[in-house]
């Protein structure tokens, strides 16, 4: 059903003469534990809406080619360049560093962590380190559509945001009153671990439409922030409040420190201008405020307390610090190199990527994301990606996460001057004159 929604929207677009296959995209991201298809067997395949849409530009950017609609010679942006030299270099571990190092105990992705402290998976080429392959070859044409298209999707995010939310408020009402939700259609993903009744005590940890509650709060801790760049505060507070109910750790540091960075960064550019308004301060105090209310009205006090100060004595979190430690083991086992997407899933996602594809692969990405964040533009979706990171950094591993990479391509995409190319070089050719005259 999810699918079929998604289609209509390219299919309306299509109707109107407008392409909304990037939106369709943004759409169907927030749809990660749903399915569109289910194939069982000894190795269960499951492709979310968002892979569909991923398909979809792949093909619709292979026929543009071939049917001659290539763009004029162009210069890849530093950030475009050096993300995609990361997909290289990840494709080229991924296929070689599992045969390399097979036997190797690792952390298999079709396992929990839980249940594989102590019991390490011998490593081995298989079929998640395929499909990772092919997610990394997907993502660096869906990223470079993208950045050309990105601008103008901010309306696209919004929804995407107020849909999530609606389907988060809705399971923490269906729990409290016993009313059906959706289950079936929103979390029929066999390819995934679904946690949707993980509770702290009665309360329900609230994953809406996401796998986690902690990829839930990743989410909407990212898009609090970015909602407060854009003077969207009533969206924000609605976000600050699907942080909250999702109880998830990682989504409570995200917001708090995207959150201060973001009023910090403000006061700095005020204070450099000798400028301080008011309203700047007022709207940081009330958004506190609004916090504590919400955090009072439901009743999360203890269960703020529950999921933050005292987990950290508990089982879970000693075993998802304990695969991120042996992380660090593998990177040293494999002098640097890393075993391959695919291969080790620790908790964290610095430490994913440094296991998977190495020291090499960690300082590509770094270079990318930093290529992007010091360029001048509109900072909503450079402030979504900070956030996003940070909660990646702290619990949400996943290399392929469509998130993370929808958040990197809007970033570009706001901040270029020219649709994430540089200008063809036909655009500055000609005498002074007649580029003075406007004829070149």
């Amino acid at each position: 059903m999810i699918g079929i929604l998604i289609l209509a929207v390219i299919a309306i677009g299509v109707l109107l003469k407008r392409n909304l296959l990037l939106a369709a995209a943004i759409l169907a991201a927030i749809f990660p534990a749903s399915s569109i298809l289910n194939a069982s067997g000894s190795n269960s395949v499951s492709v979310a809406p968002f892979w569909m849409v991923a398909v979809i530009i792949f093909m619709y950017a292979g026929f543009s080619f071939l049917l001659g609609r290539r763009p004029q010679r162009h210069t890849l942006r530093p950030e475009l360049f050096t993300l995609l030299l990361t997909f290289y270099w990840a494709v080229a571990v991924s296929m070689v560093a599992p045969l390399l190092f097979k036997g190797m105990g690792v952390f298999s992705p079709r396992g929990g962590i839980d249940e594989q402290v102590g019991n390490l998976t011998p490593l081995g080429f298989g079929i998640s380190n395929v499909a990772q392959v092919l997610y990394v070859l997907l993502l660096a044409v869906f990223i470079l559509y993208a950045s050309a298209r990105g601008r103008g999707h901010l309306r696209w995010v919004k929804l995407a945001l107020v849909m999530a939310a609606a389907f988060g408020l809705y399971q923490f009402v269906a729990d409290r009153y016993h009313l059906p939700f959706p289950t079936a259609l929103v979390f029929n993903n066999q390819g995934v671990a679904i946690g949707n009744n993980q509770r702290i005590g009665e309360f329900l940890r609230i994953n809406s439409t996401f796998t986690e509650p902690s990829t839930a709060g990743a989410f909407f801790a990212a898009g609090a922030v970015s909602m407060l760049a854009v003077g969207a505060y009533a969206l924000a507070v609605l976000c600050v409040l699907g942080v909250l109910l999702s109880t998830s750790s990682t989504g409570y540091i995200a917001l708090v420190l995207g959150g201060v960075l973001f009023f910090a960064w403000n006061v700095y550019l005020k204070v450099r201008k000798r400028k301080f308004p008011v309203v700047f301060a007022g709207a940081a105090l009330l958004l506190l405020l609004l916090g504590a209310v919400l955090i009072y009205l439901f009743g999360l006090g203890e269960i703020l307390l529950e999921s933050t100060v005292n987990k950290t004595g508990s089982v879970s979190f000693n075993n998802r610090t304990a695969s991120d430690l042996y992380a660090l083991s593998v990177v040293w086992q494999t002098l640097g190199l890393g075993v391959g997407l695919g291969s080790n899933r620790p908790s964290s996602f610095i430490t994913y990527v440094l296991s998977n594809i190495g020291v090499v692969g960690l300082l590509l990405l770094l270079s990318s994301v930093l290529l992007v964040l010091r360029r001048r533009g509109a900072t909503w979706a450079r402030w979504g990606l900070v956030t996003y990171l940070i909660a990646k950094s702290l619990g949400v591993p996943d290399f392929s996460d469509p998130w993370l990479w929808i958040w990197f391509s809007l970033a570009v995409a706001t901040t270029s001057p020219g649709v994430g190319r540089l200008p063809s070089p036909a655009v500055v050719t000609g005498s002074f004159t007649e580029r003075v005259k406007g004829k070149a």
